[in-house]
């Protein structure tokens, strides 16, 4: 199975799912599953292979790659099977709703998006990919319209200027080495000074914790898991916000490298202590106001952004074990999150609302 492939299957099959749906909504619902099931199986294939390969030249004379190892297929496997359940869920969920042809669209490119994130080899690729699942998130977060355009505004404002930080850095890194491509970044970067690696840890950590909501870069969360279609915040609570780990963990621990991060600043002003920290406030702080909540989707809006507090404050660690810790709950965290969204989705459903 190759890397390409994959990829076509993704958007190929989200973009058909669309047209399929102007046939026949039975046609369309069967052929978003077999797609997404698909996927699974593709990326299944893909367990144990290492693979690195330029799947296009002429971006600006710069090669896009595509890339699997082994964190990449870990989070590759649980973003496509939570997407297939989300996916298979919403058969019911949204019968007989407005714009289900658009609705199914969305998720299966936010799906297909977020496959591109931990498959490139390249930031450029990355980049692409990563705009392309802010703008399918913000659409879907808006499909309900009333409050969620606005929730739907506040989470692209949010991602642009995550988008604009991920931006100024892969410029200054293709200014000073000249390429973007991950792996001989995670060569020549080491190298630099520390000002220089604290910049880039900075400036890819603005983006990163948007995406994560790391406190107080949170603000967007709450109202986008309360207004989204049930069946995609599950997506959007179990892997979505979860590419940001997988953003923390690509600059500070590839790109950056962890002897490096692990020794930026003096005493208690290292960039992994200051990041610890905000970890264990994310922690602390949202786990109180979930408390206070009588909404459900609030409710666990504001236990994800706790749980993403222990993610953080694992790999900020930087040990073995607390990267283990904090690499393995975010699978722990998509299962039962993605679950609990879904039963209250269940709920909704059966009530109306």
């Amino acid at each position: 199975m190759s890397l390409e492939l994959l990829i076509i299957v993704a958007f190929g099959g989200a973009f058909l799912t669309y047209f399929l749906g102007k046939i026949s909504s039975k046609l369309r619902n069967s052929f978003a599953v077999l797609n997404a099931l698909a996927l699974v199986v593709i990326i299944a294939c893909l367990y144990g292979q290492t693979i690195e390969k330029s799947f296009y030249f002429g971006f600006f004379g710069l090669p896009l790659i595509l890339r699997n190892n082994v964190l990449s297929w870990f989070f590759a496997i649980a973003i496509s099977v939570l997407g297939a359940l989300s996916v298979i869920f919403s058969l019911s969920y949204m019968r007989n709703r407005e714009r289900t042809d658009f609705y199914y669209l969305m998720m299966l490119l936010v799906n297909a998006a977020m496959l591109g994130i931990v498959f490139s080899g390249d930031l450029i690729s990355f980049f692409i990919f990563w705009e392309i699942m802010s703008w399918s998130t913000c659409i879907l977060i808006s499909y309900n319209r009333g409050p969620a355009l606005a929730a739907g505004m506040k989470y692209i404002i949010m991602s642009i200027i995550g988008s604009m930080a991920m931006l100024v850095g892969m410029l200054s890194l293709y200014t000073t080495y000249g390429t973007l491509n991950i792996a001989t970044l995670s060569t020549l970067v080491a190298s630099s000074s520390h000002g220089y690696l604290l910049f880039l840890l900075i400036i890819f950590g603005i983006t990163f914790g948007i995406k994560n909501a790391v406190m107080p870069l949170h603000t967007w969360l709450p109202v986008a898991y309360a207004e989204a279609p049930s069946p995609f915040t599950a997506v959007l609570s179990g892997m979505l916000t979860r590419m940001g780990i997988y953003g923390f963990l690509l600059i500070m621990y590839v790109i950056v490298g962890a002897g490096a991060t692990l020794h930026l600043g003096h005493g208690f002003f290292t960039f992994n202590n200051i990041l610890a920290w905000l970890g264990a406030i994310t922690i602390v702080i949202p786990t109180f106001i979930a408390m206070l909540q009588n909404d459900a989707k609030k409710l666990l809006a504001w236990h994800g952004i706790g749980q993403g507090g222990y993610m953080i404050l694992g790999i900020a660690f930087g040990t073995s074990l607390g990267m283990a810790g904090g690499i393995f709950h975010t699978l722990n965290h998509a299962i039962y999150i993605s679950l609990l969204f879904m039963s209250v989705a269940a709920i909704q459903y059966r009530t109306g609302g």
